[in-house]
């Protein structure tokens, strides 16, 4: 994969970070990355302030689609559907995508696994990464493009 958008939905450094982690990784191993934030509200404690706003082109772009949710508000994630309703199914099929969220469990990130094709191709989550550090995602962004396939 040479095309990767990090999507995230965060108030504070920590998901924010996460997400940049795993872009350097991709970055890393030669991909092209857009970075967009999914509540750009002066309320969110980030490390940066002017990501790009999420249009559906970025999923039409991209080969990869990785998803940071930090909380369980599926109103968070308003943009994020619109774009995945806007993109032709087809197009999702042939994208491999991540989906991280703090709780695996929560109504946020089971309704984006849900929008997406089932036979869209994923990197499954690891239950682990709740404890994660920065350096783990970085090798789970090398490790998404190198393979760019279900594990």
């Amino acid at each position: 994969m040479q095309n990767i958008i990090v999507i995230f939905e965060a108030t504070d450094e920590r998901v924010e970070g996460f997400a940049l982690a795993f872009g350097l990784g991709s970055v890393q191993r030669g991909a092209n990355i857009r970075l967009r934030h999914l509540n750009p509200s002066p309320e969110a404690h980030l490390a940066h302030q002017s990501y790009g706003t999420l249009q559906p082109n970025d999923l039409l772009w991209a080969e990869g689609v990785a998803v940071f949710l930090e909380s369980d508000r599926v109103a968070a994630l308003d943009g994020l559907l619109a774009a995945i309703a806007a993109t032709p199914t087809g197009e999702l099929r042939r994208k491999c995508f991540y989906v991280f969220g703090n709780d695996p469990q929560s109504e946020a990130v089971q309704t984006v696994q849900r929008v997406l094709p089932v036979d869209a191709r994923q990197l499954r989550d690891d239950p682990g990464l709740r404890l994660a550090t920065p350096d783990d995602f970085i090798r789970l962004g090398q490790q998404f493009v190198e393979t760019g396939a279900t594990r």
